[in-house]
């Protein structure tokens, strides 16, 4: 529950940042400063209270010595806030504050930012370049079209891919929610290429 944030010149080339939650009470979520040919696709950015610092953005812009990003794009994620450089394609991206946290997940207070039947996120992203699979190994799509955020809605009927390779396990589902979107929760997996330095300690100090 940390801040994501790369920096280093000549270091952010070809990321994808994919599949991540954050919870962060920072206003870096996940930054990527100075990148190249970089995405961030279906993440979950939320802040942790509505005080200040916050709320959290999905960002890639500028490098501090001035240098732009280029060949960039911000794609499917569901976050608080986009600060992004006008260099950057944003699309099918969804930001909400924190009064809308019980419209869109099942139990924010309890850290369960798997999403609710109905949420506005569900099937409203885009397939183009989307992971196959969500954080927790579900397919993607599960529905019409594929979902905004880490999290793909599905039925308790669905099981996640195993990560081995081998079948998978039709044992106890995880947690259910209420309203049942997310009865097999599966084994959460790091999301996407995490090269990125967590700071959000370090960041709050310097702030």
């Amino acid at each position: 529950r940390d801040c994501l944030l790369s920096r280093g010149l000549g270091d952010v080339y070809k990321r994808q940042v994919e599949n991540n939650v954050v919870v962060t009470d920072h206003w870096h979520g996940i930054t990527l400063l100075g990148a190249r040919n970089s995405t961030i696709t279906n993440n979950t950015v939320v802040d942790l209270n509505q005080e200040r610092p916050g709320p959290p953005w999905i960002s890639i812009d500028d490098h501090k010595n001035g240098t732009a990003p280029t060949g960039c794009v911000v794609r499917n994620n569901l976050t608080t806030a986009l600060n992004n450089s006008e260099q950057v394609i944003e699309e099918n991206n969804i930001t909400f504050s924190m009064d809308e946290t019980a419209a869109f997940f099942v139990d924010f207070n309890n850290f369960d930012l798997h999403l609710r039947e109905g949420a506005a996120a569900v099937d409203t992203g885009t397939a183009t370049a989307a992971p196959e699979v969500d954080r927790d190994l579900i397919p993607r799509p599960q529905g019409n079209g594929v979902d905004v955020g880490a999290y793909e809605w599905h039925d308790g009927s669905v099981a996640p891919l195993p990560s081995d390779g081998g079948v998978p396990s039709l044992g106890p589902s995880g947690s259910t929610g209420d309203s049942g979107g997310c009865a097999v929760q599966g084994q959460s997996q790091p999301g996407g290429w995490l090269v990125l330095l967590v700071l959000a300690a370090l960041l709050r100090r310097r702030r």
